[in-house]
């Protein structure tokens, strides 16, 4: 490829990678089909893309909300050696979004710099860090307690349960990984592939677990991951990838949300008990592997939880397109 020769870092940039999949060179040393995502970016790199996402949800099969927000952003390459890549990630103009924001929020808001997010990968493209997380978590805090202020001005409102509710929530979006899977999510798949080798029509069934946003035990997950596509000349490959929560993760979102809400759990001891969670995600992706860009990203995700014989679904869908 014409950008090894180019890139007098590779030699060292690769050398973890080489060792890790060493076991693996050795059993097919001459297996041209196989694809490794290495980020092969360089200091000043800069690539736009158009993001949507999208939220329904449902109630017994029927709509009851959509929401729709969609933007311009731009990666760009700020700092480059041998162990990490430092990313910038701007945040464009909204090109759309349904959902309103009160007047008085967004003025709120503007004295944060949530213009862009720093972080970090390791050598290979891997998603290691963020950066400047905490002024979203700042922003992301001061946004709950104005809700919250604006909330209990509402004659008979409880103000001790209803703050008893709102915290656990604030709490999941105002930590380092809140801020990444709720408000920046699109990071994780823009390098979820970056450090690993795939070969032509691999099918790959493991364990895996999401993180738990109320502070319990993962929720155990069962994944696979399959090539659908690849072209090797072109370095082209098409992933796809799904997750199905096990029965195991009922459980532990019971108890998750009787030790988040023990107000709640007072009123209504047996209240959370009948509950019944699940997740299921689909997610496609169409990558240039070298080196290193997303052409398109589809995800989507539905979390269905079941209450007091309602079934409640709500549908995350994001697309990531390559613009330019």
């Amino acid at each position: 490829m014409h950008l090894l020769l180019l890139d007098f870092h590779l030699p060292m940039k690769l050398l973890g990678f080489f060792l890790a999949c060493w076991p693996f060179l050795l059993h097919a040393q001459a297996d041209t089909t196989q694809y490794p995502f290495v980020a092969y970016w360089s200091v000043g790199d800069t690539y736009n893309f158009e993001v949507a996402k999208i939220k329904l949800d449902y109630r017994n099969d029927t709509l009851t909300k959509a929401d729709t927000m969609r933007y311009r952003s731009t990666f760009e390459v700020l700092e480059e050696n041998d162990s990490s890549y430092l990313i910038r990630y701007y945040f464009g103009t909204d090109m759309e979004m349904t959902q309103v924001i009160p007047p008085p929020i967004t003025e709120m808001l503007s004295a944060y710099d949530l213009s862009s997010i720093t972080y970090r990968t390791n050598e290979v493209g891997a998603f290691q860090r963020l950066e400047n997380w905490e002024t979203f978590a700042d922003a992301m805090q001061a946004t709950f307690d104005a809700m919250t202020a604006d909330a209990l001005k509402s004659p008979g409102m409880d103000s001790a349960l209803f703050r008893s509710i709102m915290d656990p929530l604030a709490a999941t979006y105002t930590t380092e990984a809140g801020i990444l899977n709720k408000l920046v999510d699109e990071l994780q798949h823009l390098h979820f592939f970056y450090g690993y080798s795939y070969g032509r029509y691999d099918t790959l069934r493991y364990s895996n677990h999401f993180q738990n946003m109320y502070g319990g035990p993962p929720f155990p997950v069962q994944s696979t991951l399959l090539v659908e596509e690849a072209d090797w000349s072109e370095d082209y490959v098409v992933m796809r990838h799904y997750n199905q929560v096990t029965p195991e993760a009922n459980d532990i979102f019971i108890q998750s949300m009787r030790l988040a809400y023990p107000a709640l759990v007072e009123k209504d001891p047996d209240g959370f008990d009948q509950l019944s969670y699940d997740v299921y995600d689909d997610n496609w992706y169409a990558f240039y592997y070298n080196p290193g860009i997303p052409i398109k990203i589809e995800n989507d995700r539905w979390i269905t939880v079941v209450a007091e014989g309602s079934k409640n679904v709500k549908q995350e869908r994001l697309i990531v397109t390559w613009v330019d």
